[in-house]
Parts: structure tokens; sequence; C-alpha cells
């Protein structure tokens, strides 16, 4: 890339949901901690939760121009330091939409998904 600049980048998505306290209580669960909200941690609209260097931010109500309702096409991908650890310690707590198993492309994953419908999935290459 031209410049080859760091600027520290990081990727934080800030997603809508539909009842702040049932995600916060799922992510909690998970073992996320809660770091930062507005206007009050009684009662936020935004909140920022965080577990091992990932980062979700959760908001309501939806931003002008945006959609009413939590939507996305895809998955995201995490990539925790052992995925079979992290299914044990999930295991019995939520549901799996999927795994852990290992996949036709090479990787071991599971994922869940919030009560918000958003799929995470926790994926690691397979050892040779």
């Amino acid at each position: 890339m031209r410049g080859q600049t760091n600027f520290g980048w990081r990727v934080v998505p800030a997603l809508l949901v539909r009842d702040m306290a049932e995600t916060l209580g799922f992510y909690q669960q998970l073992g996320f901690e809660l770091t930062e909200w507005h206007p009050y941690k009684s009662e936020p609209t935004w909140v920022e939760v965080r577990r091992d260097g990932v980062v979700f931010q959760f908001h309501l109500p939806p931003p002008v121009g945006t959609l009413l309702e939590p939507a996305l096409s895809g998955s995201f991908y995490v990539y925790p330091a052992d995925v079979r650890l992290l299914a044990e310690e999930w295991r019995g707590q939520v549901p799996f939409a999927w795994g852990p198993e290992v996949m036709s492309y090479g990787m071991r994953e599971f994922a869940v998904q919030d009560p918000n419908g958003y799929l995470i999935a926790f994926t690691e290459p397979v050892e040779a």
C-alpha cells in the first residue's frame, strides 16, 4: 500500500438491538464486560462491551436513515486462542448455532446467535 502509514486501525461493530437489557445479559453471560454506556448505566441507549480484545457496541433507537430492526446478512468471525476451550466454557449456557466442528475449509469453529439474530462464529485453523 502506498504510504504504509500505521493508523492503529480496528473495527468495532455498532449494532442496533431490540432490547438493551436482554442483549447485555446475553453478552455478560459470555464473559463480556460492560465498559462504556450512555447516558446512564441503569438505562443506557448505547453501550460498549469487551472480552479479550473483542469489542461490540449496541444502541437504541436506530440512527436516522437506518433500518428500524436489527439486520445482518453475514456473521462476525472471532479468532480466540482456543476454540475448544471457549466452547467448553459456554456449553450448556447458550445454544450453539453450529459446532464445534471442523469445517470443510480447514477451520474448527462454532457459533452463537444473540437475541437480535446476530451470528458470531469463533474459529481457528486446524493443526495439520
